[in-house]
């Protein structure tokens, strides 16, 4: 069995709005392919909505994708969002481990969720979190990672892409 026709077909129930046919799509193309990367990833992406789920369902992908920063920078999100801060700052570790070195606003945001982690301010490192989240989906490197997750990345209207180290 092909799991992209699964992806695809889960990509057109939901922008249908209708979550439940794919979540099943997703759901019967991971009973055939249980390590695909990709079905694990929208299988995170249709659960936002439970956040106990979500968190667990991005743990999972990054067992399988541990480099890709995409599902990373989701779950660190997921964290701040459940008021788990210890956990946020294990990903902000990986982030940081992981990622060229930041510059300009991207090591600003970065440095302040870290810091705002650290005193335990899970409010105000959610905002920075989502503030740093966003700020790289225009980077090379977070659109390199949506393309190995199945997912389109084209650049947003608008939207200047930055190269990773310029971030």
């Amino acid at each position: 069995e092909d799991p992209s026709v699964r992806l695809t077909l889960a990509e057109v129930y939901q922008q249908q709005g209708n979550l439940d046919a794919a979540r099943t799509e997703v759901q019967e193309g991971l009973e055939a392919n249980p390590d695909h990367v990709p079905l694990l990833y929208r299988r995170s992406q249709l659960y936002t909505d439970d956040l106990d789920a979500y968190r667990t369902y991005l743990a999972e992908v990054l067992r399988r994708a541990s480099a890709n920063v995409v599902p990373r920078l989701d779950y660190l999100q997921a964290l701040t969002d459940a008021s788990m801060p210890d956990s946020g700052l294990v990903q902000v570790e990986a982030i940081r481990s992981q990622w060229p070195p930041l510059t300009g606003q991207a090591a600003t945001l970065f440095e302040e969720t870290r810091t705002q982690l650290l005193a335990g301010n899970v409010e105000q490192a959610r905002v920075q979190a989502r503030f740093f989240n966003n700020l790289l989906k225009s980077t090379t490197n977070y659109q390199t990672g949506l393309r190995l997750l199945g997912i389109r990345g084209d650049a947003l209207v608008g939207t200047p892409l930055i190269s990773a180290p310029s971030v």
